[in-house]
């Protein structure tokens, strides 16, 4: 198979292909099948840079389709054309994208490749859903969803937001959120952050849709943070853009052009003409609704021209739409008119009516084609179990007419059976004595596993700073610490300088639990003991730069290409008893503060909860939104917040485990507005209890779910 392509260079593409010999593989004549690998390696380095760089990734596919039809890997052929079809896609080149996506849909079909035939049904169902074809768009997720359904569990949850997706566009939103929501649980079962983010940030749109904006901006920070972590650039945009509309929603003027320009950033970075589309009507909806109308008008001219040149029907069809309405405001009624018919026509060509129709009728179909499935089996069952029966009753009637002879042979066939069965004992026994043996390695390497996980935690017990520490910070305290397997990768630690008078403690999420996190909660305490400690550090922002440069250097983490993107988050306070002052700085964990309402100054604070019945209220310190560790963009340096305490004040650090945790009545995450809800109903409770009355709380709502994560809160009274 033969495809013409432009030779296009780019430097990053080029210093891949040449570190990974690619060139020298094509050129030469001693590449074989075992060169799969550098396949696979071009492969993963596209899925890092196809967010950030979709030009070079777009070369190192092509690349990886060449080397493929060279050695004869059919799996790879099908991945670099599919990748190729992607990143053109990504570009909006939606014309030469179905090229290469087609072609990729045919050697699939031709060579039964069935997990790349799904994967290409899948490109196939988003093109046509950038060409707003969702009829056939329901139809390619609906391919996806049957084939992972049978073959790759773990895929499901993509098919699942694909079809949510449709159904959100076509105005079904019950069966949008079905799907999103089925997304969601799939993704957090399967542990794939990328679907997780997509359905969080569906799930946003609907509920802000529905003017349920505190909803949706949970739906949308809890996607933000994975997006953050994980580095993908292209969902934090999204997010952004989406945020920012939430926020003129709510009238705040002031982050809606913070998130504006956070997405416009994000876009000018990717390059994508259906996103640069999006910015320019968010801005320009924004001036419109602020009664700035010639300000809306020439940026939503740039949305109308960036989303024509995109495809993007819905936006062009909304872009004329509010150009209508701008001109009307400033008495330009002729530009008005031509507007408003242009949007007019193009909704009357585009009615979801049959859409939506067709939609259920392929998912009613599906569901027909797996009950058919099912009965098939049934009815099969039956069959062989009838068959079953009559063989029983020939075999009935046959060993009547056979007994006389068989009786003849009886004496003869007791003697044989004999000897077999006293021969049958002899090696029965030697192989019991070998399974028995067996079994004993079997158990010994077991207690040998065991007791070196258990010795692991006895360690990890001994770094963590023990409760002698704890009380010279503050003597009314509590710790609730409950990993999920026998060590944890989550961390407390807390150190006190009588000399100085000052306290400090740390609440800490490494990446990872179990065994893996352990190894870097304890390479985190051990660096936190160099910083602090040894080195005498008291700078919040300082102190995580330094431990941020300590776990990069300690793990080679190098590059955003090939990355282990191994880390923690992290609250680090520092409290100053000679002034009562409290510095907080956070690596995406949040610190909160409860303090009596009547001492609150609201002013000073963005985000709080007022508790209903006790009077309290619950102050948020936000965090610096990226981890202690390795990330794709530029480091930043870690910013400090400054906090005056005052007597009775409890500061509360924590990890995500609680809040994250599946459980209650309909198997949901319990998520942070709730969460706070509980802290401030325990805080008024005394202070050494509210550790068991928190786990107490933490396993009824988890009830039969499986802890999903390890949980750490910690909590100081002043």
């Amino acid at each position: 198979m033969t495809l013409l392509v432009s030779k296009v260079s780019f430097t990053q593409s080029d210093s891949i292909l040449t570190s990974l010999h690619v060139y020298d593989l094509l050129k030469g004549k001693k590449a074989t099948i075992k060169d799969s690998t550098v396949v696979i390696d071009l492969m993963k380095i596209h899925e890092d840079l196809k967010y950030t760089s979709p030009e070079s990734s777009e070369e190192l596919c092509l690349y990886a389709y060449r080397l493929s039809e060279k050695i004869g890997y059919k799996a790879g052929v099908v991945q670099g054309l599919r990748g190729v079809g992607d990143m053109k896609m990504v570009q909006d080149q939606l014309d030469s994208s179905i090229v290469y996506i087609d072609q990729a849909l045919d050697f699939a079909q031709k060579n039964d490749l069935t997990y790349e035939l799904m994967e290409t049904y899948y490109s196939k169902g988003n093109w046509m859903f950038y060409k707003s074809e969702y009829e056939k768009a329901l139809e390619f997720y609906f391919k996806v969803d049957q084939l992972a359904h049978d073959n790759f569990p773990r895929n499901m949850a993509g098919s699942a937001n694909g079809i949510g997706l449709v159904y959100r566009v076509i105005g079904n939103m019950e069966k949008s959120k079905e799907y999103f929501q089925e997304a969601y649980r799939l993704g957090k079962v399967y542990k794939d952050t990328s679907d997780v983010i997509q359905s969080l940030n569906n799930l946003g749109i609907i509920a802000k849709n529905e003017d349920s904006l505190e909803l949706a901006l949970d739906y949308y920070n809890e996607g933000l943070e994975l997006a953050e972590s994980t580095g993908n650039l292209r969902k934090k945009g999204e997010i952004y853009f989406n945020m920012s509309i939430v926020y003129q929603k709510q009238k705040n003027d002031e982050l809606a052009i913070e998130y504006m320009e956070k997405s416009a950033g994000v876009t000018r970075i990717i390059g994508n003409d259906r996103g640069i589309a999006l910015d320019y009507y968010n801005i320009a909806y924004f001036y419109m609704e602020n009664k700035q109308f010639k300000k809306s008008i020439e940026k939503m001219e740039l949305a109308l021209y960036y989303g024509e040149k995109a495809q993007y029907d819905e936006l062009v069809l909304e872009s004329h739409t509010s150009l209508g309405e701008c001109y009307s405001k400033i008495g330009d009624f002729k530009k008005a008119y031509k507007h408003i018919h242009t949007a007019y026509n193009l909704r009357d060509s585009m009615d979801y009516s049959q859409a939506i129709s067709v939609a259920m009728e392929m998912e009613n179909q599906l569901k027909l084609t797996r009950q058919a499935v099912e009965d098939s089996l049934t009815a099969e069952k039956l069959e062989m179990e009838q068959l079953h029966q009559e063989r029983m009753n020939e075999e009935k009637l046959k060993s009547r007419e056979y007994l006389l002879f068989a009786s003849f042979g009886l004496i003869a066939m007791f003697i044989v059976g004999l000897f077999i069965t006293i021969r049958g004992r002899i090696q029965l026994k030697k192989k019991n004595q070998i399974i028995t043996k067996q079994k004993d390695e079997i158990e010994i390497v077991h207690k040998e596993i065991t007791d070196s996980i258990n010795y692991a935690q006895r360690i990890q017990n001994a770094l963590i700073s023990g409760n002698e520490e704890w009380d010279k910070i503050s003597p009314q305290h509590y710790i609730l610490f409950n990993p999920k397997d026998v060590v944890s990768g989550d961390f407390h630690w807390a150190y006190h300088s009588d000399a100085e008078n000052i306290s400090i403690w740390v609440t800490a999420d490494c990446t990872g639990h179990g065994v893996p996190g352990a190894f870097m909660s304890v390479l985190g305490i051990g660096f936190l003991n160099e910083i602090i400690v040894e080195s005498g550090k008291r700078n919040g922002g300082e102190i995580l730069d330094l431990l941020r440069i300590k776990i990069i250097k300690a793990l080679a983490q190098k590059n955003s290409i090939i990355q282990q993107k191994d880390g923690m988050d992290m609250a680090l306070c520092i409290w100053d008893k000679n002034t009562d002052t409290l510095s907080y700085t956070g690596a995406n964990n949040p610190l909160y503060v409860i303090r009596k309402t009547e001492l609150v100054d609201f002013e000073k604070y963005e985000k709080n909860i007022t508790h209903p019945t006790n009077g309290h209220t619950l102050i948020e310190l936000r965090a610096n939104k990226m981890p202690v560790g390795f990330q794709n963009e530029e480091h930043q340096s870690f910013s400090s917040k400054t906090f005056q305490l005052m007597k009775g004040d409890l500061i509360i650090s924590f990890t995500d485990g609680f809040a994250d945790q599946f459980g209650g009545p309909r198997g949901k995450k319990l998520k942070y507005k709730p969460f706070k809800d509980i802290l401030l109903d325990t805080h008024t409770k005394p202070v050494k209890l509210q550790s068991e009355i928190l786990l107490q709380k933490f396993n009824e709502w988890r009830g039969n779910y499986e802890q999903i994560d390890d949980v750490c809160i910690v909590g100081i009274k002043v």
